[in-house]
C-alpha cells in the first residue's frame, strides 16, 4: 500500500483483513490519515506531504489497471501473490473528501459556538453553594432545633419518657 500509494507507511493504519471463505475472497481495510502539519520548507520526502486525493488515485489506477499485488500467507503457510480484481478499490469513508482542507486539516482546534463562558460558571459554582447553604438552614431549622422553646416542664409518661428530648447533648 505505501509503495504503490507513494505514502509514508506510518500514514497506512488500522489494516484489517475480512476473510470470506465461503464465497473465495477477502476484503483488507485500512485507514489512510493525513499526512502531518510541517513547517514550510521543511526538508521531508515526497511521500511524507502526499494528500490523501493522491493516495488514492495512485491506488486506484493500481487496482484497475491489476498491478495491484499484495503477498500473503496462505492456510498452509505459504507465499502467494495475490492480484486485486479490477474495480474492487471502495471508499468505505473519508474526512473532507480527501483533501487536506476536510474535516482533518483542521487539527485538533476545536470551537465552542453555544455553551457557559467562565464568568456563568464561576457565578452558577457560587449560586449553588448558597444553596446548598439555605436548603442546610433549612434542615438544621426543621429537624434538628429544640422543639421545646417555652422552657415549661415536659409532661412524659411512663410509656415513653424520653418525649421530648430533642437535644440531649445539652
Amino acid at each position: 500500500i505505501a509503495e504503490v500509494g507513494n505514502i509514508a507507511p506510518i500514514r497506512i493504519q488500522h489494516i484489517e483483513t475480512l476473510v470470506f471463505e465461503d464465497e473465495g475472497f477477502f476484503d483488507l481495510v485500512f485507514t489512510i490519515v493525513e499526512p502531518p502539519p510541517l513547517p514550510e520548507g521543511a526538508d521531508v520526502p515526497s511521500f511524507y506531504t502526499s494528500t490523501n486525493k493522491e493516495v488514492m488515485d495512485a491506488l486506484l489506477t493500481s487496482v484497475d489497471s491489476n498491478s495491484f499485488i499484495l503477498l500473503m500467507l496462505d492456510a498452509n503457510e505459504e507465499l502467494r501473490n495475490i492480484t486485486a480484481i479490477a474495480g474492487s478499490l471502495k471508499e468505505v469513508d473519508s474526512a473532507g473528501g480527501g483533501n487536506p482542507g476536510g474535516l482533518a486539516g483542521k487539527g485538533t482546534n476545536v470551537e465552542y459556538t453555544q455553551g457557559y463562558t467562565s464568568g456563568a460558571m464561576a457565578g452558577l459554582a457560587f449560586g449553588m453553594i448558597f444553596l446548598g447553604i439555605l436548603v442546610a438552614g433549612v434542615v438544621y431549622m426543621a429537624f434538628f432545633r429544640n422543639n421545646v422553646r417555652s422552657g415549661m416542664p415536659v409532661l412524659r409518661g411512663i410509656d415513653n419518657p424520653l418525649a421530648g428530648l430533642t437535644n440531649l447533648g445539652k
